[in-house]
């Protein structure tokens, strides 16, 4: 009944996310390049949007996204104009989706990010990206996610607790 319960109220959600994007407009000269895989599984949730500014000569600061919804609703769209303001302002946007509850627990999810993260290091030397200056963010349900994942990758104890990967990152700083 309470999983019924939550469902209708992010369906509203969408309605509601739904007209606020309809209004938005992209901004000019923000170069996209989406639906990468970070898991080899075809799974929508398992993939990964970049933006940066277009002309982008050097490394740009990183900033990773995990959006928001409850655990249980959205994907990497419903942040997309924000990463995109981001990518206008001067930085180089990893932002990524994963799979929601009740089809899977937020420690499965945590193990998606690690996943995502591990992916997107690998990823930096294509994009323009400076290494030393990564910020980890998200918003509501993804700023927990963000949060443990950055506890997760300054303990080897935690990762054999959730069974998580390293995902490689220092981070520099965290936006929750």
């Amino acid at each position: 009944m309470l999983t019924k319960i939550l469902q209708l109220f992010w369906a509203n959600t969408k309605r509601m996310d739904d007209k606020r994007i309809a209004t938005l407009t992209m901004p000019e000269g923000v170069v996209e390049s989406n639906d990468h895989q970070y898991i080899d599984d075809g799974n929508v949730y398992h993939q990964i949007d970049v933006y940066y500014p277009e002309g982008a000569t050097g490394k740009l600061p990183v900033v990773i996204d995990i959006h928001g919804g409850g655990w249980m609703y959205g994907d990497k769209e419903l942040n997309k104009y924000y990463n995109m303001v981001l990518a206008k302002k001067g930085f180089t946007v990893f932002s990524m989706s994963y799979t929601l509850w009740p089809e899977t627990t937020v420690p499965e999810q945590l193990k998606e990010i690690a996943e995502a993260l591990s992916f997107i290091k690998t990823q930096l030397s294509l994009y323009p990206c400076d290494s030393k200056k990564i910020m980890l963010t998200g918003d509501s349900a993804g700023g927990q996610l963000a949060l443990y994942s950055a506890v997760l990758s300054k303990s080897s104890v935690l990762r054999g607790v959730f069974s998580v990967k390293d995902c490689g990152f220092k981070f520099t700083c965290l936006g929750l």
